[in-house]
């Protein structure tokens, strides 16, 4: 008799163990699909960072082309460059906020920004009546902007890529 029990509790423990490892196989799955989950969220609010500066640069892109390569030195005539640049200021605020988004490229933007600041300090500066100068200054910054456009824009295509591999 004693023999029986030794081989149920032997039985017992083999399926106690044969039940172990499925739970574990289960968890280790489970924990697969949040780590999944989680970076799919990740990237989803990395996307709609990226298209939130995506958004503020259009607006600022559209802004400052009044000063671009198509405007005519006749119509800067009366402009004050003071309220656009409060626009590029809004961008460079918002684009160095959200800095971290360009994995290891922190002094690249860094770089930029300031680049656009002085750009902008140039444009403010201009004599009202000096339309020639505001186009000038105004085309160099509009040409920065738009160059940094295909760098934002190929950051969040990478990033839809990854939501929907």
């Amino acid at each position: 008799m004693p023999n029986y029990i030794n081989y149920v509790a032997t039985f017992l423990s083999v399926i106690g163990g044969v039940i172990a490892i499925w739970q574990a196989y289960k968890a280790t799955t489970e924990a697969s699909k949040a780590k999944t989950y989680r970076d799919e969220i990740i990237n989803v609010r990395k996307a709609v960072d990226f298209s939130g500066i995506e958004a503020v640069l259009s607006r600022t892109i559209n802004l400052i082309s009044k000063y671009g390569p198509s405007a005519s030195i006749s119509s800067l005539s009366g402009v004050s460059p003071d309220k656009d640049a409060e626009e590029v200021l809004h961008f460079i605020t918002t684009l160095r906020k959200n800095k971290t988004l360009f994995d290891g490229h922190y002094s690249e933007i860094d770089k930029f920004c300031d680049e656009l600041s002085e750009l902008l300090e140039k444009l403010v500066s201009c004599n009202p009546s000096d339309s020639k100068s505001m186009k000038s200054h105004g085309t160099v910054i509009y040409h920065r902007l738009t160059d940094f456009s295909p760098i934002l824009k190929g950051n969040l295509d990478l990033l839809k890529e990854k939501q929907v591999a």
